[in-house]
């Protein structure tokens, strides 16, 4: 190869270095401004989005899959007692971090002989969980405490469920008395255990 082949050979080379410079240059900008663009729609989204069922709404009877197996139901149709639901998930630390408050709420609720329902949105049926509701159960003999391995998909738009833990209480006519996401502090706590 000759010399003036060699620097033409390197000058294209470096040419199209500059070239592929400039174009991943150009994509890292288009994708920043994508980006946020995309941001800011979704705290647009957030911010008008619900994130809780409303109190006084209206839902309606809870249905799923029994944990083992069988379908299950909660109609509130002039029961007259109030549910405490609990929506949480096996995998999630945020749930751990309830069941002292849940388990009080459920001896609340079994002291009034009231239904006390954990239902997981999707199904993933967990040992841990099933043994802490058995506990409960357990705690509270005569009470009601039912768990759903997997809630059916009418239960989980009709109660706009999207995320865990939720912790609501129903009145015996199916109406929302009041609704939590996350983990409970101790007013919200002691706002539900006053309304069961």
């Amino acid at each position: 190869m000759s010399i003036g082949h060699g620097i033409a050979l390197a000058r294209f080379r470096n040419g199209a270095l500059v070239l592929s410079a400039i174009a991943l240059c150009a994509v890292s900008f288009w994708l920043q401004r994508e980006n946020v663009g995309l941001r800011r729609e979704l705290e647009a989204y957030h911010s008008t989005a619900p994130l809780l069922i409303p109190k006084d709404a209206s839902v309606p009877p809870i249905r799923g899959e029994r944990y083992g197996g069988g379908k299950i139901e909660v109609d509130f149709a002039g029961v007259g007692r109030r549910t405490l639901f609990v929506v949480l998930d096996g995998g999630c630390d945020f749930c751990a971090g309830d069941w002292g408050f849940w388990t009080q709420l459920s001896r609340i609720a079994a002291a009034k002989s009231e239904t006390v329902v954990f239902g997981m949105p999707i199904s993933a049926a967990s040992e841990k969980i099933e043994t802490n509701i058995r506990s409960i159960a357990r705690e509270n003999r005569g009470a009601r405490v039912l768990y759903l391995s997997e809630l059916s998909p009418e239960v989980i738009v009709g109660f706009d469920i999207h995320y865990v833990p939720e912790t609501i209480v129903i009145d015996g006519d199916g109406r929302v008395l009041q609704a939590y996401a996350g983990v409970l502090t101790t007013t919200e706590f002691e706002g539900m255990a006053r309304l069961l």
